[in-house]
């Protein structure tokens, strides 16, 4: 049985009522609608554990890259400009990274970000500000 709520005053709209051969999503593939309505189907609590399980993986994930890759909002909300954003915090923090490596100066992530800004706008060698052979 589907039922389908009207939100202002909870009255059922809509009532499907289905043999146990058909899946629920046949039926809600004919309702109507409108923004904000939510769907719930009858489903066992080992799969709303799991779903609910896989939607924190994906809350965590997203966190995880604002902390690390310094996101503070996301631009947009489709899939291409989210990609295209993570992609290039991926490729900036990547590219510290590598630099951090290679300088014998003891650098820090933090310490890198800031530096560079100042060492791109003066005529200093990035090696030897790196390396701290050479002060700003």
């Amino acid at each position: 049985m589907n039922v389908k709520l009207d939100h202002r005053g909870y009255i059922p709209v809509f009532v499907s009522v289905t043999t146990a051969n058909k899946h629920e999503v046949s039926s809600v593939k004919i309702m109507e609608f409108q923004k904000g309505d939510v769907i719930t189907f009858d489903w066992a609590p080992t799969t709303i554990a799991t779903i609910y399980k896989d939607r924190w993986q994906i809350e965590i994930f997203f966190k995880t890259i604002k902390q690390n890759l310094k996101i503070k909002k996301f631009f947009g909300t489709i899939k291409n400009a989210v990609m295209t954003q993570i992609l290039i915090a991926l490729i900036a923090h990547l590219m510290l990274q590598y630099l951090k490596m290679l300088s014998s100066g003891g650098w820090t992530h933090y310490s890198l970000m800031k530096l560079l800004p100042l060492i791109l706008t003066t005529k200093k060698n990035l090696w030897s500000v790196l390396n701290k052979l050479e002060l700003l």
